[in-house]
């Protein structure tokens, strides 16, 4: 064997982040998937719906759009779309350097997020643990305040 082909074999043996490292972080991101799934269903869809009994009180229409890591809700007046909310899963390793090591155990940087994008704001990342059904609600009447005012 040539000298570049031990090297290669040194590497691909005996280099952390080997198969059975990425075997495991790939199944804490199904994991994390899954806790997203249960949120979406279990915290979003339920406060998506009590908005939008509420918005269709005043005449407004309202259609929740769900997804598997995903929800959005859209309010329209006038047949017009005149708000939109989203609440998006992410089950990555968030990194905080170029070509990390990813570890079992590394529960750190781990962490089922969602963020909340909507009109004329930055998008914002929380824990699923950090949100509530009734946070959810304040968020979006701070947002649709914004918005329509």
């Amino acid at each position: 064997m040539s000298n570049w082909q031990d090297k290669l074999r040194q590497l691909v043996e005996e280099a952390p982040g080997s198969t059975a490292d990425k075997l495991a972080a790939q199944e804490k991101v199904e994991r994390r998937r899954a806790e997203i799934m249960h949120f979406i269903q279990e915290t979003v869809r339920p406060a998506f719906e009590d908005i939008k009994r509420e918005l269709e009180k005043y005449g407004r229409e309202v259609e929740i759009v769900p997804g598997k890591y995903k929800a959005r809700l859209m309010v329209y007046l006038n047949e017009a779309e005149e708000f939109s909310y989203v609440i998006r899963g992410d089950a990555s390793h968030h990194m905080s350097f170029a070509w990390p090591v990813i570890r079992p155990g590394d529960d750190d940087n781990e962490v089922a997020r969602a963020e909340i994008q909507r009109p004329g704001a930055l998008k914002r990342a929380f824990k699923l643990d950090e949100f509530t059904r009734e946070g959810i609600i304040e968020d979006f009447l701070e947002g649709y305040r914004n918005w329509v005012q």
